[in-house]
């Protein structure tokens, strides 16, 4: 695989002018952060730059593969997180395909550490003060930090009063990799069959594989805007 091959200028991903640009860096968590946003919703964006913006950090924006003007389809591809085994849809796809564009670039770039969100990210009033805390209890051997989370097939394990170790959750809104997963992921990207799963679900399966520990915060602190469907990852109808 040649790394020049997945490399994006970040510069050419700016949210756009505004009177004082805040740092794209979220320190002391992460060196660089972008927000995978599909071009054509445009509200979305907005009230998610709104968001990284209160916190005090400007991510870049990814133009995400867009699941509802492409058609994509990979019949070897499998989605289990409704309880069915089908074929991912399109919008699953470009999401999978959006994650893994931005983590090809970090490691091209050799970007040290990276946070990567979705668009429909909501952050609590006390996230700063109680991430703070996650961080400062959180275990040496962390590869990920996995902000939030909807329990999957097996629940997170308590480690301390802040942190829990995720076993296999969804929701990857707010994800931060450290320069050793970035490698790991993207190396295995390469000989793996990545594409053909949804990005949460490909990353709790490979993650104990590939050695790679994820913890989290206990408390919740961010969650998806909207929970009634309006969705641009189309769920499958079993």
């Amino acid at each position: 695989m040649n790394p020049k091959a997945f490399h994006i200028d970040p510069a050419r991903y700016l949210s756009g002018p505004s009177p004082i640009r805040l740092s794209s860096s979220f320190l002391p968590y992460a060196e660089e952060s972008w927000l995978i946003n599909v071009p054509r919703r445009d509200d979305r964006k907005a009230q998610a730059l709104a968001q990284c913006r209160a916190q005090g950090f400007e991510p870049f924006v990814f133009p995400a593969y867009d699941g509802k003007v492409l058609t994509l389809e990979n019949k070897n591809s499998r989605s289990d997180r409704f309880g069915v085994n089908l074929h991912m849809t399109s919008g699953e796809l470009c999401c999978t395909l959006s994650h893994t564009a931005v983590l090809r670039s970090a490691y091209a770039r050799g970007v040290k550490s990276l946070l990567i969100m979705e668009d429909d990210i909501v952050f609590t009033p006390d996230f700063h003060p109680e991430f703070k805390l996650f961080w400062d209890e959180k275990p040496e051997d962390m590869s990920v930090c996995w902000g939030t989370y909807e329990f999957g097939k097996v629940q997170p394990t308590p480690v301390s009063e802040h942190v829990q170790k995720h076993n296999y959750s969804f929701l990857s809104l707010f994800v931060i990799y450290n320069e050793h997963a970035i490698k790991t992921i993207v190396q295995d990207l390469s000989t793996s069959d990545a594409h053909f799963f949804v990005w949460d679900e490909y990353f709790m399966l490979r993650a104990p594989i590939l050695g790679l520990k994820v913890y989290g915060p206990r408390k919740k602190l961010m969650r998806p805007f909207n929970h009634t469907g309006d969705s641009d990852i189309e769920i499958p109808k079993g």
